[in-house]
């Protein structure tokens, strides 16, 4: 006889700090971490995979910032996929970065709106205005 064995699932707190900054630092620019052997490297990427969706299924309040990178130890030769024993965690659309750097430098930067008091400045002066008058009376 045996048993249907459902997978604990490990909440957020149950991963170590180091993966949680590995994400938060891979959506800002890439990361390179070289391990071992590929097998170490395949089971870091199932892992980050993994903190990322129990901080989605948590609601954690840094799930924005997790989500916003690639992860992945796959390298391209001959156009055929290799595992490798290193982990890129890196910024989705980073493989844009210099074309996009090139032509957002030749571009002309637009005339600056000049305002003198934006919507937001007024409505905070008036609300100043307004607490003082409370204040006062």
């Amino acid at each position: 006889m045996s048993q249907n064995r459902t997978r604990s699932r490990h909440p957020v707190s149950s991963f170590g700090q180091e993966l949680l900054e590995a994400l938060i630092r891979g959506g800002e620019r890439e990361l390179t971490i070289e391990l071992p052997e590929v097998k170490n490297a395949t089971y870091m990427v199932q892992r980050l995979y993994e903190l990322r969706k129990r901080m989605r299924e948590e609601n954690h309040p840094q799930w924005e910032l997790a989500s916003r990178c690639r992860i992945s130890n796959v390298i391209y030769v001959s156009k055929r996929p290799v595992k490798t024993n290193i982990v890129r965690v890196r910024p989705y659309d980073s493989e844009f970065r210099s074309a996009l750097d090139k032509a957002l430098g030749q571009a002309t930067a637009p005339a600056p709106v000049s305002q003198s008091q934006s919507a937001m400045d007024a409505f905070l002066t008036n609300l100043a205005e307004e607490v003082a008058n409370d204040q006062k009376t």
